[in-house]
């Protein structure tokens, strides 16, 4: 077992996929704002926002938090809980969401 001397940092992947009918500029708007939100969340380390290039309907947010607890918060502050729920009838897939903890090399035998 690993013993880490600080928190383990956390990465975070979302994916959106949204319906064809989803208004994508007020999308990118809410994006915005959730990023500018996030900013000030104890924990959030820093996150990015992309756009594809190749389904412009397709979103991916990459963010690092401090520890699972504070992307938790993250999860249930009361403006972030308001936008998820405005777009959840938006989605043309079921949403990506998964964390992710470093990888540490096994010790050699």
């Amino acid at each position: 077992m690993v013993v880490y001397p600080r928190p383990v940092p956390i990465l975070v992947c979302l994916r959106f996929s949204l319906a064809e009918t989803a208004d994508l500029d007020d999308f990118r708007g809410d994006l915005w704002a959730m990023a500018e939100l996030a900013e000030d969340q104890p924990g959030h380390h820093w996150s990015e926002i992309g756009q594809s290039i190749r389904d412009p309907s397709v979103f991916v947010i990459v963010s690092e938090w401090r520890t699972v607890d504070d992307v938790r918060a993250w999860e249930h502050e009361d403006r972030h809980v308001e936008i998820q729920h405005k777009w959840e009838s938006q989605f043309r897939e079921a949403l990506v969401h998964q964390r992710f903890t470093p990888w540490e090399r096994s010790p050699s035998p």
